[in-house]
């Protein structure tokens, strides 16, 4: 077997190298970070609250000090510090001490502050009390805690079917705090969702991302961050209560609920005045809990709910905003630079410090928001890796953020990501992932199937409806070995088998993990940080990396990945069952390639997705 590269595909592919390696991974090194090291509550009253923490390889016990046992609790979750407390009818301001052990790590205090609680009065707001009337009614979702005559009030009525705005226009209204702020930059009609909001009247805006997110918190009765990721069947009973009541005050004033969808449907989403991009605006999804900006501007899809802040109200500091792109470079084994561009909002980019482990072969320098990376030659003889974290600090008082940019380095020689595979004079496929050391690569045929069924409807061997047990998710190979002895005979209930049989030995159905790491390099990007959008609307590098890749199977004979003929995309079965939507042995996962999904309910015997074999190789 012998190996030609393919220069033009291997240049833009190695964008993808570091989510195409192998699962070989560095040595865990244990950790333990809290969010924040104290909390100053709001009020006197009883109640709990989270602290987000990061922890590996630790398990992190609490301890709540002697002097505030008796009216202070903590516990600890797998991803939150609990704090549950007391009202405060000392008369005084109290602290209470919780000592935080993580393994061999340093020891961690954290410091709880309480006003003492003063009783409410008639005049103070209540939570969902109604204000307002007519088009300009609402109800009390927040009181400050501080002066109950203080709060914020969500629109009983919405409306969807608006778009955002218009496309490829970048407006300025980032702020994540404050939506009347960003209303400003969008007081015309070309910006359909906060017009809406502002003709209900005067005060009335369109909230912004963490406003938004603030009113999915009240709604949900628990932190957004610490939400049950599900469909509302499967969040937890105090989701459930939580959220029934605060739908029901909006009822009772007239209006529809926060997600009237079915329980089990995903739910509605709601539009931000937080502009992601000139493409993208943020919305927040109020049945299974998301906050993303993967669609158009333009959709007609989002519903639309405004707020007011009644009496006095001092917004938060804006936080600072950091991305960069890309987050993850690749580099040929010898001495190289490479730029990363950052993008700060309310902040500005101060440095790029170089993980520990990778000070020895990686700097890295700072020029405006130009960040750029150099590596040394890489003689190991193994692939290496390290991590790059731009930080960016505030204009104002808001905490500092980094980002992480991955950096990879393959050794010098060996498999590389588009190189071009040949058994004796014929090309058979092309290099899409290797391994640590460069020396095992998985290669992706150059034709495919036409679109194909998983198994046939109605067959002898019932491979359709009966759960052969293909559930390695990274390895296709034994998936493909279990299937074929299941069939046995019947070769004809199994559609795919005679195309990867028709490529010669070797090659098998790959498994969904496998057509993950496909589509990083054909996309030259991670799975999780790929544009969530048809093909026009990717970005530049990404197009280019598709163009490269499909140029390279076409230009020896074989089909491209996606032929672009369907809107979203190309889609391709995996040799593995799903049972995260059926359990009962009718799907299997599906991958697409153009609008990038993960699809975990698609039925074996449906004909619209294509097969396409891969190869494991050595050298």
């Amino acid at each position: 077997m012998k190996t030609r590269k393919y220069f033009a595909l291997a240049m833009i592919c190695a964008m993808a190298l570091a989510s195409c390696k192998g699962p070989e991974e560095p040595a865990s090194t244990a950790s333990f970070k809290l969010d924040k090291t104290s909390v100053t509550l709001a009020d006197g009253e009883a109640g709990s609250t989270d602290v987000i923490f990061t922890a590996k390889d630790v398990n992190p016990v609490a301890t709540v000090a002697a002097d505030a046992q008796d009216w202070l609790e903590a516990s600890v979750s797998a991803r939150a510090l609990t704090l549950v407390y007391d009202r405060n009818e000392t008369g005084a301001v109290r602290t209470g001490k919780v000592h935080i052990e993580a393994g061999s790590l340093p020891a961690v205090d954290f410091t709880l502050t309480q006003p003492a609680y003063v009783a409410p009065t008639d005049d103070d707001l209540k939570i969902g009390q109604v204000v307002g009337e007519g088009d300009a009614m609402g109800i009390i979702y927040w009181v400050d805690p501080s002066n109950r005559q203080n709060g914020k009030a969500v629109s009983v009525a919405r409306t969807t079917g608006l778009t955002w705005g218009p496309m490829n226009d970048e407006t300025g209204a980032i702020s994540q705090v404050n939506g009347g702020e960003n209303g400003k930059l969008l007081a015309s009609a070309d910006y359909a969702a906060a017009y809406w909001c502002s003709q209900m009247g005067e005060g009335w805006y369109l909230p912004a991302k963490s406003e938004m997110v603030e009113i999915f918190s009240v709604y949900n009765g628990v932190e957004a961050s610490l939400a049950t990721v599900a469909q509302p069947k499967g969040i937890t009973d105090a989701e459930k209560q939580a959220r029934a009541a605060f739908d029901q005050y909006l009822i009772d004033a007239g209006g529809e609920g926060m997600n009237t969808a079915a329980e089990d449907n995903n739910g509605q989403s709601y539009w931000t005045s937080t502009e992601y991009d000139g493409g993208a605006a943020w919305f927040v999804r109020f049945g299974k809990y998301n906050v993303a900006h993967d669609v158009d501007k333009s959709s007609t899809s989002r519903y639309v709910r405004c707020i007011k802040v009644i009496g006095e109200y001092s917004y938060p500091t804006e936080p600072v905003s950091l991305s960069v792109s890309p987050s993850s470079l690749s580099f040929e084994g010898e001495a190289s630079s490479k730029e990363v561009t950052a993008k700060v909002a309310f902040g500005t980019l101060t440095g790029a410090e170089v993980d520990t482990e990778g000070a020895d072969w990686c700097s890295a320098s700072v020029n405006g928001n130009t960040i750029t990376v150099t590596v040394t030659a890489n003689a190991t003889g193994a692939s290496r890796r390290t991590a790059v974290y731009a930080k960016a600090e505030s204009t104002s008082d808001a905490e500092p953020v980094t980002k992480e940019i991955v950096v990879e380095q393959a050794t010098m020689g060996g498999f590389k990501i588009g190189d071009v595979i040949y058994e004796g004079e014929t090309a058979v496929g092309v290099v899409f992932w290797v391994n640590d050391k460069a020396d095992s690569a998985k290669i992706v045929a150059l034709k495919r199937s036409g679109k194909i069924a998983w198994a046939v409807d109605g067959s002898v061997s019932g491979a359709d409806v009966t759960e052969i047990g293909c559930d390695n998710p990274d390895y296709g190979k034994p998936n493909t070995d279990k299937i074929i002895e299941f069939v046995g005979a019947n070769t004809d209930d199994i559609p795919w088998l005679s195309y990867i049989n028709g490529l010669g030995d070797g090659w098998y159905f790959p498994a969904h993990n496998e057509l993950k790491k496909l589509f990083e390099a054909y996309n030259g990007t991670t799975f999780g940080a790929a544009s969530v959008k048809v093909y026009d609307s990717c970005t530049d590098a990404e197009k280019a990396a598709r163009d490269a890749f499909n140029k390279a199977l076409i230009d020896l004979g074989g089909d491209p990945i996606d032929d672009k003929s369907q809107a979203n995309g190309d889609q391709y079965l995996s040799s593995d069952e799903s049972k995260e939507t059926l359990d009962n042995g009718t799907e299997v996962y599906s991958v697409r390639f153009g609008k990038v999904a993960l699809n975990k309910d698609t039925a074996k015997t449906g004909t619209s997705r294509y097969v396409r074999a891969i190869k494991l190789i050595g050298k």
